[in-house]
């Protein structure tokens, strides 16, 4: 099924990337937190439009990854940006190298919760001591904005008007991604002696969550 999108992604990433230009809120308000000089990977980029707008409003380093080499192409050509072809599950980037990271619309895409938490704990592998990351995800819960929206939770194959080729989408609804999130932050506790603080919420028919990555239990107190 995961493999699906990756089918689309490499097929009809010109016509998926003439649709994809509109900042979602909760890109605009984790870009007010990212300061100066910061380094900022965008894990999943498509086809840029999240890097052009933090390069835009901010004053940093934004580097971005992207499984999809026609997506990199995109970036790389038309945009301009500093883009590697790579897979978030297998991250080809030292630890604790990025202040910030943001990975939009792109966990849902992976098949198994195992898998979705091995992306997890490699973005936060390489995300520095007291850095953030920012992941949003498709969510049952619908209102005005997503109600065309009409998936069940779990496994969905998802058309795209544009083309023959569906996508794989991993729907998520509020009790299951709250698990996730926790799953990930038990994990890195456990296993990886990380303390990691997290906040969820819900916007415009995706759940958000800010992960922060934190070097001992007296700061995560």
């Amino acid at each position: 099924m995961e493999q699906l999108s990756s089918t689309f992604y490499e097929k009809d990433a010109t016509s998926f990337s003439s649709t994809r230009y509109a900042i979602w809120e909760s890109v605009r308000n984790f870009t007010k937190i990212i300061y100066d000089d910061a380094y900022v990977l965008d894990a999943g980029c498509g086809n840029g439009k999240n890097m052009v707008f933090v390069s835009t409003n901010t004053n940093c380093r934004v580097k971005g990854v992207d499984k999809s080499e026609a997506l990199v192409d995109i970036c790389r050509n038309d945009k301009d940006l500093d883009v590697d072809v790579g897979d978030i599950c297998n991250l080809h980037y030292a630890d604790n190298t990025f202040d910030i990271i943001m990975s939009i619309a792109v966990v849902h895409h992976i098949e198994t919760h195992i898998d979705r938490l091995n992306a997890l704990n490699e973005l936060l592998r390489v995300l520095k001591p007291a850095g953030k990351l920012l992941i949003t995800c498709w969510a049952h819960e619908m209102d005005e904005y997503s109600e065309k929206r009409r998936f069940t939770v779990g496994d969905n194959r998802v058309p795209f008007k544009k083309s023959t080729n569906d996508r794989f989408y991993y729907i998520f609804n509020q009790e299951i991604f709250n698990k996730f999130c926790n799953d990930v932050v038990k994990f890195q506790e456990s296993s990886l002696e990380n303390f990691i603080s997290v906040d969820i919420f819900w916007e415009k028919g995706n759940w958000n969550a800010i992960f922060t990555k934190r070097t001992t239990k007296e700061i995560y107190c």
